[in-house]
């Protein structure tokens, strides 16, 4: 199949009746690999109608984009992108429908990409999806552009590549490397949490010749909890809520110093020079956690440990 016979576009009110007729073929004739597809019985199923999907877009005001995708001129995908609660935290990917005849072979989520990019790149904390435990093809896919699969769901999953590809420490990597080309993923169909230390986190590899990085992301309270890569590594994470500890650790290898320090200049500074590693552990005063300034020779970068998130874990089906 030649790439230019693909056309990728944006959700416009004249596209309305062929993306209905779209759907209405794909949810009444075919199975669908889609978050609810085992839901789906084709005679319960009315017929969307294109004043009701012009509706539904008129009522979704936080959507960022409908997008479809279409070979030699048919639709053949579509996919909508919204922010989940308004505030410009969390963007949800949504409704993904593939034709059968391009399901398990993952052009159209590759096609469909660049509209996934816009969004990481964007303000947003997180991008999540809803998939079903049964995609075996399509889980892979998603892990192989940043998404977690949460423990305890089907099957939610989550994307920290908006917070990861922002941070200061790893910004002239992204600034030199593409941030999914060169992420490593084991093909997995389970969920991606492991534990480190005392806690269960997800683990984000990337890999340019010798350059190598790894953050481990604390997802139960949307935080990042280690950075390592070829010459050093930095950690800090909650180990206790009441009251708050926070162990603190550094490994340096060759960086001249590593120091470490809550931002309001209280406490212990942490120290490593090279070849040396440290460990504390910190009681904090301040109930909700502790923000810290770290310095790696001409590198400085903030760390902030919150006590828990702001917001629980939630199933949202597309």
């Amino acid at each position: 199949m030649l790439s230019s016979s693909f056309t990728l576009s944006s959700f416009q009110p004249h596209d309305a009746e062929a993306v209905a007729t779209f759907l209405n073929e794909l949810h009444q004739q075919h199975w669908s690999l889609s978050s609810s597809a085992y839901q789906r019985k084709p005679e319960h199923i009315p017929s969307l109608t294109t004043e009701a999907l012009l509706k539904e877009q008129h009522e979704h005001p936080h959507r960022v984009g409908h997008y479809i995708l279409r070979y030699e001129g048919r639709i053949i995908a579509s996919m909508k992108i919204d922010d989940k609660f308004g505030d410009g935290q969390v963007a949800v990917c949504a409704d993904l429908e593939t034709h059968p005849a391009f399901q398990r072979r993952g052009i159209p989520w590759f096609r469909l990409l660049p509209c996934v990019r816009e969004v990481i790149e964007m303000d947003f904390q997180r991008v999540e999806l809803v998939t079903w435990v049964f995609n075996r093809k399509g889980i892979p896919l998603y892990k192989r552009c940043g998404f977690r699969a949460v423990p305890g769901t089907s099957l939610l999953m989550e994307n920290y590549l908006p917070i990861l590809i922002r941070h200061p420490a790893l910004r002239p990597y992204f600034h030199r490397h593409d941030y999914i080309k060169t992420l490593v993923n084991k093909r997995s169909y389970s969920y991606d949490h492991l534990k480190y230390n005392d806690l269960y986190v997800f683990r984000y590899q990337w890999q340019a010749g010798d350059e190598t990085w790894e953050v481990l992301v604390d997802f139960q309270r949307r935080q990042i909890a280690s950075i390592d890569c070829r010459e050093w590594s930095f950690g800090a994470w909650v180990v206790n809520e009441e009251p708050l500890q926070v162990r603190v650790r550094v490994e340096n290898r060759t960086a001249p110093e590593i120091s470490c320090c809550q931002s309001e200049g209280l406490g212990e500074v942490v120290r490593a020079l090279r070849g040396q590693e440290r460990q504390v552990k910190w009681d904090v005063e301040a109930k909700d956690g502790v923000d810290l300034s770290v310095h790696i020779g001409s590198l400085q970068f903030p760390f902030t440990v919150r006590q828990h998130s702001t917001e629980s874990i939630e199933v949202h089906h597309a």
